[in-house]
């Protein structure tokens, strides 16, 4: 019976590893599946960048010459940007929207290829235009978000623009500048952040500011503008996809829990209380009467004082 039993619990036990296994296995082939679907939605890259070589001869030679164009009519539009103003002048207005443009039009990882990695902030502030026009990428402690509408028609075809300030850990309290048409899906829109973003861009001047707290009359600080693009890792996306493996050792622990559960209570049941078992190991003896009686007459007589 003992026997039978044991085995029966045992099956219960297997039973419930094995359904929790199960589970835990489908919900990571869920997780498995949404990401190679994410996966298969990435830009080809490569194809992107095949284009150009792909093109027959005369075509790829029109290209080079735009390019090259292109390159002096930026050039000389850039030449026209003065330092150290709180707004943008009208006369630099098309050298900016060309950047824009440009920055937009080229794939985010070419621009991180051939981007110079954190430019010294005093290189920018003491030589501004002879590092204008220059594609860099900085490591941003973003604190503030101003969106704005773009309501006039622009060679940029963009309708919003979004106005980043924060600092660098090589800069420590100096502020950096950025302008971008588009934030990374889960990015804060507006109002002040703490967030930590990978700016890629095309310095385009020092803009002027005031610092909150200065007075009236106090003498402008100066932040490198850059025109360019936002490249931020969601911190809670990794939570979330991090999540199945966890649920699988949740899953497996309370399958395992619930078995022991279930193991406990039927043994519980079954086992004999101590009460019983005293009573069964216990065994009454037959009284002996006449050894009784001659005991009660001995001690009769060992009271009696006369005799």
């Amino acid at each position: 019976m003992l026997q039978r039993r044991d085995a029966i619990l045992g099956l219960v036990l297997l039973a419930s590893i094995v359904v929790s296994l199960q589970f835990a296995n489908s919900v990571v082939g869920q997780a498995d599946a949404s990401n190679t679907e994410a996966t298969s939605q990435e830009p080809d890259v490569q194809k992107n960048n095949s284009d150009l070589a792909s093109k027959p001869g005369d075509d790829q030679e029109k290209v080079i010459e735009q390019v090259r164009d292109d390159g002096a009519k930026l050039e000389e539009l850039l030449s026209l940007v003065s330092d150290n103003s709180f707004r943008i002048h009208k006369r630099e207005m098309p050298a900016y929207w060309m950047l824009i443009d440009q920055v937009n039009q080229e794939p985010i990882e070419q621009l991180l290829g051939k981007s110079k990695v954190n430019p010294r902030f005093h290189d920018l502030y003491t030589a501004p235009s002879k590092h204008r026009g220059d594609l860099v990428q900085i490591v941003l402690n973003v604190r503030r978000v101003i969106p704005y509408p773009i309501e006039v028609e622009n060679s940029a075809g963009v309708k919003k623009l979004y106005e980043l300030w924060g600092w660098t850990d090589e800069a420590k309290a100096w502020l950096y500048c950025c302008i971008t048409s588009e934030l990374p899906p889960g990015f804060p829109e507006s109002g002040e952040v703490i967030e930590k973003a990978t700016l890629v861009g095309y310095f385009f001047k020092l803009q002027a500011y005031q610092p909150g707290g200065a007075a009236p009359n106090a003498k402008p600080l100066v932040a490198p503008l850059i025109l360019g693009r936002v490249v931020w890792k969601n911190a809670k996306e990794d939570e979330s996809s991090s999540s199945p493996n966890w649920l699988v050792y949740l899953v497996c622990g309370f399958g395992v829990l619930v078995a022991f559960r279930v193991l406990m209570q039927v043994r519980s049941m079954t086992k004999p209380t101590r009460t019983r078992s005293m009573y069964r190991r216990r065994s009454l003896e037959p009284i002996d009467t006449e050894a009784l009686s001659l005991s009660l007459g001995r001690d009769e007589e060992d009271k009696n004082p006369f005799r």
